[in-house]
Formats: structure tokens, C-alpha cells, sequence
């Protein structure tokens, strides 16, 4: 875990989307979580309300 990263947001996204995943950064903008995670070398951005449901909002080819 990445420092700065809370665990139950780690925790939450690796739920959603598989171990495999790394949570990179997190930050809080708007009433939102966004977090940066990678797998495999590839980088992506998400965003939860509820840190619960997450959305994938950008990738490495558009970072």
C-alpha cells in the first residue's frame, strides 16, 4: 500500500476489480475518491462516491 492510502479504499477497489490491482494515490475533489491504481504496468484512474462502487474515469493512454 502506497502511503497516504487509506486501507479501506484499497481494500474496496481490490473487491471490485481483483488482487492484482495496487492502489498507486488517493484523493477526495467534490464529494468523490479518486484513486490511482495499476496492474500489470498499466496505470488508471477511478472514482466512488461511496468508496464502494468505483468507475474506471481515465487510463494510462489518456493520463
Amino acid at each position: 500500500m502506497a502511503a497516504g492510502v487509506d486501507p479501506a479504499v484499497e481494500k474496496s477497489i481490490r473487491a471490485s476489480f481483483g488482487g492484482g490491482f495496487s492502489v498507486r494515490t488517493q484523493t477526495e475533489l467534490r464529494g468523490l475518491t479518486y484513486a490511482e491504481i495499476e496492474h500489470s504496468g498499466n496505470r488508471f484512474v477511478v472514482a466512488s462516491a461511496d468508496a464502494l462502487d468505483w468507475k474506471f474515469v481515465a487510463s494510462d493512454r489518456t493520463l
